[in-house]
């Protein structure tokens, strides 16, 4: 439509700039590949923030128009006819569209594709359980827990995770707020050690609160409440702030949401409402970076702020829900980026562009919001085709045995593939039931000389309480040793070549990247890499 035309009809103009390289994009178009039913929707959005949108699809189906959409990204609620398709998008504001459509954009749909539907926001959340806890397990879900370890202390491995780590916080005094840094200025080993001590903060806090309601032991309960109402003192705008150090936010939020959950019932109200002030201060902190300062759906290459979706917001605000309206608001935004524009860097293939150990990162925190929502609200992001092949790039890349050897991101330094990486895919394994990937975890598991306490473990994760909550989650997988030799991760230039890669000593890996910038933090090809030299 004309400007002219526009004006005349009532409708203004539509900005359409182009798509930068690091930019979100308009997609799907003409020769895009579709890989799930029904595809996702993206788009550039307004200048202004708070812009909303109407989306219109043309197909075999007729006409389809989907109003007042909150964000620049799209999930269908249902599943789409096979077809030649077109679609638009317009600007819609006070319950009607406000702007012209902008130009038709062409895709196909195929047989036979994995069908991953998003339920629209005024639906989504219906069934949620208000009752508490809700982070991993239902009042329902922890009172038959709680039976099975009185019958068994080993179910689910919960004699090893109560030994290593419950017993080492058992009265335990809370730690104090961080000091910060010298004269404000990073240094390396405060950022560490405060890095350290922020995690086990959540270790605290979660564990001791867990297993004081599995095994009903008061003490356990008392301590975790101090720890809790310790970290809810601190100055949300302080040193443990997003803005001073934002993984040091990300923890104590985090810390924070597991108590405020799994403790509701130890704290007063008094206590109640302080804990759930500095619970959606600093989840507030997050969003807003994440959302409004990073805009993650215009540049979704910022890793830290794409991380900070899983590893922040879906469980706060799960923590929150009902109580606090931005922490509805913010959860859906989490839940539609993971299941439209996440992961910017992965391909259709399962590849992931910044190399094995930043996968190894985001799958990490990626699992947990996943079991969290799956567990919680019923959706379930592992249906989606990324997440059923990704487990295939670790595989292939970094191979159980190897020490260094893979582009991008390998922050090891020689020492044996981390311990979280085997875990990931052991998760992938439960979800699909590719006996290769628990064959990994496996022979992770076993080559691992004793880096439980590394910092790139323990200073991420407790691997008794991630063993747990998988065993207890997810059925047991019968190892089977991979059996293809080369894979070709398209979409982000890397092929992989393996030979008997279940006997070391025969074992031959290569490895190979495109001549085209991948590989490198927040970088992906325009298009496909073909051109794959050796």
């Amino acid at each position: 439509m004309s400007a002219n035309a526009a004006k005349s009809s009532g409708l203004s103009p539509l900005e359409q700039p182009p798509a930068g390289r690091m930019m979100i994009q308009y997609s799907p178009d003409a020769g895009d590949e579709i890989t799930e039913n029904p595809p996702r929707f993206t788009w550039l959005p307004e200048i202004d923030d708070d812009a909303r949108f109407v989306l219109q699809l043309n197909g075999p189906g007729g006409t389809q128009v989907y109003e007042d959409i909150p964000v620049n990204f799209f999930t269908p609620p249902e599943v789409m006819p096979e077809g030649d398709y077109t679609w638009a998008f317009a600007v819609w504001a006070n319950g009607a569209q406000t702007s012209e459509w902008s130009s038709e954009r062409r895709f196909t749909i195929g047989l036979d594709l994995p069908e991953t539907p998003l339920v629209r926001r005024g639906e989504r959340l219906k069934s949620a359980n208000t009752s508490r806890p809700r982070l991993w397990l239902g009042p329902g879900e922890l009172k038959a827990f709680r039976k099975e370890v009185q019958r068994d202390e080993h179910h689910c491995n919960w004699s090893k995770f109560r030994k290593n780590s419950v017993e080492p916080w058992v009265g335990k005094p809370p730690m104090h707020e961080p000091a910060g840094y010298p004269n404000d200025t990073r240094v390396a080993p405060i950022w560490r050690q405060t890095y350290i001590d922020c995690q086990e903060l959540i270790y605290a806090i979660r564990h001791l609160a867990v297993a004081g309601h599995v095994l009903e032991e008061i003490s356990y309960l008392e301590t975790a409440k101090d720890w809790l109402l310790e970290a809810a003192s601190w100055d949300p705008d302080g040193k443990t702030s997003r803005a001073y150090t934002d993984e040091w936010a990300f923890r104590v939020c985090l810390a924070l949401a597991w108590g405020y959950d799994w403790l509701h019932g130890e704290l007063t109200e008094d206590e109640r409402t302080m804990v759930r002030a500095s619970l959606l201060a600093r989840t507030r902190q997050v969003a807003d970076h994440a959302i409004r300062n990073a805009a993650i759906h215009v540049f979704p290459y910022d890793s830290h702020a794409v991380r900070s979706i899983s590893a922040v917001l879906v469980p706060a605000c799960i923590a929150m829900l009902g109580e606090e309206p931005e922490a509805e608001e913010w959860l859906h935004y989490s839940i539609e980026f993971l299941f439209t524009v996440y992961s910017p860097w992965g391909d259709g293939d399962g590849g992931w562009a910044e190399g094995p150990h930043y996968w190894m990162t985001g799958m990490a925190y990626l699992i947990d919001a996943a079991n969290l929502l799956r567990n919680y609200t019923g959706i379930d992001l592992y249906k989606r085709p990324f997440f059923q092949k990704t487990g295939d790039f670790p595989l292939y890349t970094k191979a159980p045995d190897t020490r260094r050897a893979t582009f991008g991101d390998d922050s090891t330094m020689g020492d044996p593939v981390s311990l979280k990486v085997g875990y990931n895919l052991r998760q992938f394994g439960g979800v699909t039931g590719n006996g290769a990937y628990q064959w990994y975890f496996d022979e992770i598991v076993k080559n691992d000389k004793g880096t439980e306490m590394a910092f790139y473990n323990y200073g991420w994760w407790d691997l008794n309480f991630d063993d747990m909550v998988y065993r207890h989650d997810f059925d047991q997988v019968e190892a089977m040793p991979p059996t293809e030799k080369l894979k070709h991760f398209k979409g982000v230039g890397w092929a992989a070549i393996q030979t008997h890669m279940d006997d070391p000593d025969r074992h031959i890996q290569c490895n190979s990247q495109a001549p085209c910038p991948i590989g490198l933090r927040g970088f992906v090809p325009s298009e496909p890499c073909d051109d794959l030299r050796w």
